[in-house]
């Protein structure tokens, strides 16, 4: 130290690296003088941290296996980071000298240096793995209800095809700033029709049982009864409301209770809403691109947990 200069000097306190350990994994080691380790364990934290998610979204049960193990171990890092700051502010001296990177502003950088990867995680997620959808309307009751948030799966069919009865998010084909969810109903090459509201796929009518009735109180969308469809190997609940009567405000209702014969174009589904009888779906707008597919919706996570994927039932 030159001749005639004070080095500033003050006790670490424990709480204050458990604290920044907690804010930001490492943050609390660079309080304390480790600066080295303070990176090392923001890195590692972050990384691991990053995979954690994975274990809870549709993906491959390899990619869950390893995304659990990646955030388990994050978690112990994260804490081991919170106790070893402690541990280590507890036992620097108050002789301890202030380096050039004890200063706020180097704290602040150094959270902001964990937000690009936290909010990177967050957006390649969004993008490539699951995407979150609010449900506004009643066309799929009552598989999926108004107001419910359902979760797409994005890799669904990259491994697999798109099977009859899988629930959809697409691009809509003549408003395409918007997104539909629907049901497939059937595939390239399928023949479709609708005879009195009975559902032909292949000139073979679906099979269907009566499991309830929905009386809709004052929502004359939701009156109606609740039908067990069986599509091959799906099975799930759609709703048929009272046949159009004769008026002019059932038009567009009586469209909807017959559909000519038609095939689907190869490279297209034709998909259809849970709500038979008060969706807006391929019988207005044609059958819809597989390209224009963003993923298959497996989750309901909110008001409630329900799981739509394969399987899941009717």
């Amino acid at each position: 130290m030159p001749s005639g200069t004070v080095a500033e000097s003050t006790r670490r306190r424990p709480l204050a690296a458990l604290l920044l350990s907690l804010l930001v994994t490492g943050l609390g080691h660079v309080y304390c003088g480790r600066f080295g380790k303070g990176l090392v364990l923001l890195f590692i934290g972050s990384v691991l941290g990053v995979l954690g998610p994975f274990a809870f979204l549709p993906v491959t049960l390899w990619l869950r296996t390893v995304a659990a193990v990646g955030g388990v171990v994050s978690v112990v890092v994260w804490i081991y980071a919170v106790a070893d700051a402690a541990r280590t502010a507890r036992r620097i001296g108050a002789d301890y000298v202030l380096r050039d990177y004890n200063r706020w502003y180097v704290y602040v950088i150094f959270v902001l240096l964990s937000l690009p990867l936290a909010m990177g995680s967050s957006l390649f997620v969004r993008r490539a793995i699951v995407q979150a959808f609010f449900i506004p309307t009643y066309s799929m009751h009552p598989t999926i209800q108004l107001g419910d948030r359902v979760l797409a799966n994005k890799l669904a069919y990259h491994d697999g095809p798109v099977q009859r009865g899988d629930i959809v998010v697409f691009i809509h084909p003549n408003r395409r700033h918007q997104k539909q969810i629907k049901r497939v109903v059937a595939l390239p090459g399928d023949t479709i029709e609708i005879t009195g509201g009975a559902l032909y796929v292949n000139d073979k009518a679906l099979q269907r049982t009566r499991v309830g009735a929905c009386n809709g109180g004052e929502d004359k969308m939701l009156a109606g009864e609740i039908f067990r469809e069986t599509n091959a190997s799906a099975t799930y609940q759609v709703l048929m409301t009272a046949p159009p009567g004769t008026n002019a405000t059932d038009q567009e209702r009586r469209k909807r209770w017959n559909l000519d014969k038609t095939t689907v174009p190869n490279g297209h589904v034709f998909v259809l809403g849970d709500n038979r009888n008060q969706a807006q779906d391929s019988r207005q707008y044609g059958p819809v691109p597989m390209r224009d597919i963003i993923g298959r919706v497996d989750y309901i996570y909110y008001p409630r947990w329900v799981s739509l994927g394969p399987g899941a039932g009717g």
